[in-house]
């Protein structure tokens, strides 16, 4: 700097030839030589080919959006459409059950659900502290008759035979409920027989169970777990003549791949006809077997108890079973 404060970049000395970003002052004394002009380093292929590419990529990312654009375009002006279904839904046709007429599994449930039960058995006790304690059981059971008899298992009202304090309670599929009285029980076959006071029920239609065959259809409707009332699981026979062991107690059982659960005992077991051919009674669990197990559901052949559920009927016990009669004396 000059004491004019002129500014003169020669005063600087600032000479660096080798600095590009710079312009290059030269002194006064290198005014007059001379110097090779410098040469521009011309862009390198990779330079040029870079521009290029940015370039391109700029262009379709333009050409992108646009058809981006074009394409919700497209979509709003309605030219793009979701391919939708115009089929009307086929009714469900409930039949009365002849035994004659194969039906869908709709028009199978269709058919007999308003002839199924929910049953309920219920106590109050009071316990060791003077607490009242309530006690409950479900199951599942079939109207057999209009003025009001009930057919399920044994084991269902079994708290009801024992003791007199417990109220048995049928629920219908249209929401109605009735007090349900014990008419008779056989627990040897573990089926039982219960009376509500109505009339004009709808029954369900009793079929042959020797008639079935390996691989028919059957279908299960109760009340499964107490609360999934009026469910249906479908499945097939898997062997007509099972023998299994219940509680130490023998039996012949359908066995059947239809999910059986607890709450679905007492209720019926349907063909494709429409007909009941037997009483869903049990399943194999891991407690009862030891192994996970799946598909393994037990029924009572309809054939083995129509007996015991007339003599039930009309007796209130079974008819022509040995009894020994023992008295004791001094």
């Amino acid at each position: 700097m000059n004491e004019n404060n002129d500014y003169r970049p020669e005063n600087e000395g600032y000479s660096n030839p080798d600095n590009l970003y710079h312009y290059n002052y030269r002194s006064q004394e290198d005014q007059g030589r001379h110097e090779t002009p410098a040469v521009s380093k011309k862009p390198s292929f990779w330079h040029k080919a870079g521009v290029k590419i940015t370039a391109l990529l700029l262009a379709c990312a333009v050409v992108g959006g646009a058809a981006g654009y074009g394409g919700a375009a497209l979509s709003k002006s309605g030219k793009t459409t979701i391919q939708q279904s115009n089929r009307t839904a086929q009714e469900v046709t409930v039949k009365k059950v002849t035994g004659q007429a194969l039906m869908s599994p709709a028009e199978v449930y269709a058919s007999t659900v308003n002839s199924i039960v929910s049953i309920n058995c219920s106590a109050v006790s009071t316990n060791i502290f003077g607490q009242r304690v309530e006690s409950a059981s479900s199951g599942s059971g079939f109207v057999i008759t209009q003025d009001g008899y009930i057919v399920t298992n044994y084991h269902v009202i079994e708290d009801a035979v024992k003791d007199s304090s417990v109220s048995i309670t049928v629920s219908f599929h249209d929401g109605s409920s009735y007090p349900a009285t014990l008419v008779g029980g056989e627990e040897d076959n573990d089926v039982a027989v219960l009376k509500i006071e109505a009339s004009g029920l709808q029954t369900v239609t009793l079929g042959d169970s020797d008639q079935l065959k390996v691989g028919q259809a059957v279908m299960a409707i109760g009340n499964p777990l107490g609360e999934l009332t009026f469910s249906m699981s479908q499945g097939i026979v898997s062997c007509c003549d099972r023998a299994i062991n219940v509680d130490g107690t023998p039996f012949n059982m359908i066995q059947v791949d239809a999910s059986i659960n607890p709450g679905n005992s007492g209720g019926p077991l349907f063909n494709s006809y429409g007909e009941v051919i037997g009483i869903t009674t049990a399943k194999y669990s891991t407690s009862s077997s030891g192994t996970n197990v799946e598909g393994l559901g037990f029924a009572i052949p309809i054939n083995d108890v129509k007996n015991i559920i007339s003599d039930l009927i009309q007796y209130g016990y079974v008819t022509g079973k040995p009894y020994m009669g023992i008295t004791g004396v001094t």
